[in-house]
């Protein structure tokens, strides 16, 4: 893996995250999500701080343990969070 590569996966924005949520999970108002103490590798910023805002503000933390490190919690979206609902998907 270059740093290009690297660079690529890195979190821009709240927007970023709302994306990647719809394209790789569909229809779910709830998710896990891991993360680790590491926000930067190779020089490249992975701007946790972005996800840990988000979280904050769009979600409801159900559940949360640390493994070997990393945290890893189960989430459920807020209401208005791009127009999904908890636990009932997508509003049509």
């Amino acid at each position: 893996m270059n740093i290009s590569d690297i660079k690529s996966v890195a979190l821009k924005d709240e927007k970023g995250i709302l994306e990647a949520v719809e394209t790789y999970s569909g229809r779910v108002g709830k998710l896990w999500i891991v993360t680790q103490p590491i926000s930067r590798y190779l020089g490249v910023d992975f701007k946790a701080q972005v996800l840990e805002s988000f979280i904050e503000k769009h979600c409801s933390v159900i559940h949360e343990q640390k493994f070997y490190g990393s945290m890893v919690r189960y989430v459920a979206f807020k209401k208005g969070v791009k127009d999904w609902d908890q636990g009932e998907g997508r509003k049509e």
